[in-house]
């Protein structure tokens, strides 16, 4: 498929407008009916799945596969091509408690997955692609298809020992440093390190980072200027800014402020 010149996103969105529906800290939902992105990475778990007879192209670009749904591993380099299908990528957050056995199982590796794990839910996948579902049955549909794929990789639910904690230290202090981690668990620095890793499935400042572009999508649809949210998101300016989102988005961050190419919405 050729892709020089063309557009990553929005060529269709006379036709249909991308969508956005952001949960909390555990991640978010994108669909779109045009997708055309060269290798890319980002920093979420992603499933992809289409509700069309017609399946998507994804994974190197010189050897891409036709499927109807995949998981992608964290920072797993893929290619991906979504022309005029109706396609829905959830992405699972490091702060999700899924995300680390999910890293585990999907490091460095793109899964095809059985449509078995959303074929019970085609109705309402129809519904959210044309924005119509409602608030409930969206979150709702968001962390069954996560559980769905987690048990057709013979994942088990059950969160590590320390999550909780490091969750709520996390979010009492978001920029916590890995001595101050060692020094509320009562651990060595060394021990504090294997412990986040272990439970979260990256490092913590890979953590942090992810979680400081993820509370900037909550609001960037609200945001008057991307100067002011990239300042309050840490950053040293809005290049800065721009370019981490390119890298972590996959799109420009003034994509999701054009309303004429896409909806977002957001949930607590």
């Amino acid at each position: 498929m050729r892709t020089r010149g063309m557009p990553s996103f929005g060529l269709l969105a006379e036709k249909q407008k991308d969508r956005v529906y952001v949960f909390g800290e555990e991640g978010f939902i994108f669909t779109s009916p045009y997708v055309l992105t060269p290798a890319t990475s980002r920093n979420y778990i992603t499933i992809l799945i289409t509700i069309d007879s017609n399946g998507f192209l994804i994974g190197k670009t010189e050897q891409m596969k036709s499927v109807r749904a995949a998981i992608v591993g964290c920072q797993v380099s893929r290619s991906l091509a979504a022309v005029d299908v109706k396609l829905v990528s959830i992405n699972i957050t490091p702060a999700h408690p899924l995300f680390a056995p999910l890293a585990a199982v999907t490091r460095d590796a793109i899964h095809e997955l059985s449509p078995a794990v959303h074929r019970e839910y085609d109705a309402d996948l129809e519904e959210l692609f044309v924005g119509s579902l409602s608030s409930a049955r969206i979150q709702s549909l968001f962390h069954s298809i996560v559980g769905n794929a987690a048990g057709c990789l013979g994942i088990s639910c059950k969160p590590p020992r320390y999550r909780e904690d490091l969750v709520a230290l996390l979010r009492e202090n978001p920029a916590l440093t890995l001595g101050e981690l060692a020094y509320e668990l009562k651990v060595s620095y060394a021990t504090a390190s294997r412990t986040f890793m272990r439970t979260f499935g990256l490092p913590l400042r890979s953590y942090q980072f992810s979680a400081r572009l993820h509370r900037c999508l909550k609001v960037i649809a609200d945001a008057k200027r991307l100067t002011d949210l990239a300042h309050d998101a840490g950053f040293a300016d809005s290049a800065h800014f721009t370019r981490a989102w390119q890298t972590a988005f996959g799109m420009p961050p003034s994509y999701l402020t054009n309303k004429t190419q896409c909806d977002m919405r957001g949930f607590l």
